[in-house]
């Protein structure tokens, strides 16, 4: 889990740039083959995206080809639908990041 500045002009641009920023963090803390990563997807068109990717937007396509690359690497990756009401943490963070000016990561 973190937060910190996203240089993104919309929600589904965000949505999918933490998809990418979680495999990148589960590579990196060596986690490969330990256990499988469990990806909450809070906007349903993004979520669709993965369930079926005839429905992924033509202007996204070099970015979903990433995201396949770093899944393979990644091995055992599942997407999950967030509850709309259900990231308190989230939102808990969020509320955080206006009062710290760098980003930071919290793990557990």
């Amino acid at each position: 889990m973190w937060t910190g500045p996203v240089a993104a002009k919309d929600s589904i641009t965000a949505e999918v740039g933490a998809i990418i920023i979680a495999l990148d963090v589960y590579l990196a803390m060596g986690w490969k083959g330990k256990s499988s990563l469990i990806i909450e997807i809070g906007l349903n068109e993004v979520f669709s995206w993965f369930e079926n990717n005839r429905l992924r937007t033509w202007l996204l396509q070099s970015i979903f080809k990433d995201i396949e690359n770093r899944m393979v690497r990644v091995g055992n990756v599942s997407f999950s639908k967030a509850e709309k009401h259900g990231n308190e943490m989230g939102y808990a963070l969020a509320l955080a990041r206006i009062k710290r000016p760098e980003m930071f990561k919290a793990w557990w």
